[in-house]
């Protein structure tokens, strides 16, 4: 088994190559699955660092069900072309900031002691009594974004 911090490292570094491969991919397809792939690499870093709950959120809401639709939106409307390429300055200014970032805040910096536990009644009791009107509103906006989809597919 390995230890947590070579899985740290091994899973941030997938993490930061496949969000640079998915930001200068031609493809949407491959830009897509280079970004599911940096998600789930999100999820094992906060399986790694303790969070175990944001892990599960992270792989089930995002990397399973939010990336999978995406993924098949862009499948049904199949674009065959290539993605124009102008610059690279953004995304490689972004990678550059990112990794400044992840040097500042290399251990001895950065303390995880601070970390407060939440249980599963705290998140139920914001999300549907305190956010319930806000999770309706946006569980009714991806409906629409999937009814657009195949309204667009099927033309």
């Amino acid at each position: 088994m390995l230890g947590p911090s070579v899985l740290f490292s091994v899973s941030a570094t997938l993490a930061v190559f496949s969000t640079l491969m998915a930001m200068i991919s031609r493809q949407a397809i491959h830009a897509l699955l280079y970004f599911i792939l940096s998600l789930l690499s999100l999820s094992l870093i906060l399986f790694d660092l303790g969070a175990h709950f944001a892990a599960a959120l992270e792989l089930l809401i995002y990397a399973g069900a939010i990336m999978v639709l995406f993924l098949f939106v862009v499948m049904l409307l199949n674009p065959t072309q290539e993605l124009p390429r102008k610059n690279l300055w953004l995304p490689g200014s972004l990678f550059v900031a990112f990794l400044a970032e992840l040097i500042w805040l290399m251990p001895g910096k950065a303390s995880l002691d601070a970390a407060q536990v939440i249980n599963l009644s705290e998140v139920w009791v914001l999300l549907f009594k305190k956010y319930g009107v806000l999770v309706e509103l946006s569980s009714f906006l991806l409906l629409a974004g999937l009814i657009a989809a195949y309204r667009i597919g099927r033309k």
